[in-house]
């Protein structure tokens, strides 16, 4: 990639090259017609002197009658035509300054891209799509390698220009989705997943992040759907503990407590009882209890 860049940088330079050296080819070639026209003004100029004085000699003795006649005839026929040409030397010294106008252009060129250009991110990305294989086998292998976010921003960039070359892949894009909503990049996630669900519809996994994304969005369209998508889910699958938890949120964003806490206990039936998720969705639980609390007793007290 770092090869194709600047195979494509040379060939705009030679471009720009053959634009700045243009006018002054032309300028050349002008100089030089210039050169010719001078030196036949100089030729008529002598011949027209050489004839003024046959006419003189000629008048003389008496062999002209209509001397002016003939002057203004011999004016007409050889200086008429002669017109005042400045001279090529400028023109041909000016033409010496291509050459360092055009190692001006190619320095400059370069030291601008260099210094403002998006040369350090087109090296960072050829190094990710070299290191990609080893960075895939390290997140994926479970010899518990340390994984840094760094690692991982890299692997979601080789994976990006790799569904770029492959854009069938509907694992390839829910992967992506997941990478960029860790980010934070939810934009972007949401268009991945967009594809991915658009690939394969059936995918418990793709539709899960499809209903997570869609449930975030600020259009309400989205998220009537996000409802409706879930609530088809559990009807095929009732035992599928990640879309209970999305049920569940959706009913505490909507302050739907009793809603959500039915749910969690769905979810407690589904999950070990000792697991960490288990003492997460008891948490939820008694924190939306409290909330219940404060409601009746807000209401009570008014």
């Amino acid at each position: 990639m770092i090869l194709q860049f600047w195979l494509f940088v040379i060939l705009l330079l030679i471009m720009a090259s053959i634009i700045f050296i243009l006018p002054f080819v032309r300028g050349y070639k002008l100089s030089i017609k210039k050169e010719d026209s001078m030196s036949r003004n100089q030729l008529n100029s002598d011949l027209y002197a050489v004839r003024l004085a046959e006419i003189e000699q000629d008048d003389a003795q008496g062999l002209i009658i209509d001397k002016e006649d003939i002057i203004e005839e011999l004016q007409h026929n050889l200086l008429d035509d002669i017109h005042e040409t400045p001279s090529g030397i400028e023109t041909r010294k000016n033409a010496l300054i291509w050459l360092p106008g055009i190692l001006f252009l190619i320095l400059g060129s370069v030291g601008m891209y260099l210094s403002l250009g998006t040369y350090k991110e087109v090296k960072h990305l050829d190094n990710v799509l070299e290191n990609y294989k080893s960075l895939q086998h390290k997140l994926f292998d479970k010899s518990n390698q340390k994984v840094t976010q760094q690692d991982l921003k890299d692997f979601s960039l080789g994976l990006r220009v790799q569904l770029n070359q492959k854009p069938n892949d509907p694992s390839g894009w829910l992967l992506y989705s997941r990478l960029e909503m860790m980010f934070g990049h939810y934009g972007v996630a949401t268009s991945a997943i967009d594809k991915a669900y658009a690939l394969d519809s059936q995918s418990i996994d793709i539709r899960l992040v499809y209903i997570e994304l869609k449930m975030q969005s600020e259009d309400l369209d989205d998220q009537h759907k996000s409802q409706k998508m879930v609530v088809v889910l559990l009807k095929e699958d009732p035992n599928e503990v990640d879309a209970w938890s999305l049920y569940a949120f959706m009913a505490l964003q909507a302050k739907e407590y009793k809603s959500a806490i039915f749910r969690w206990n769905k979810m407690l039936k589904l999950v070990d009882p000792h697991s960490k998720k288990a003492i997460l969705i008891r948490d939820s639980i008694v924190f939306v209890q409290g909330k219940i609390a404060e409601k009746i007793k807000a209401q009570s007290s008014s």
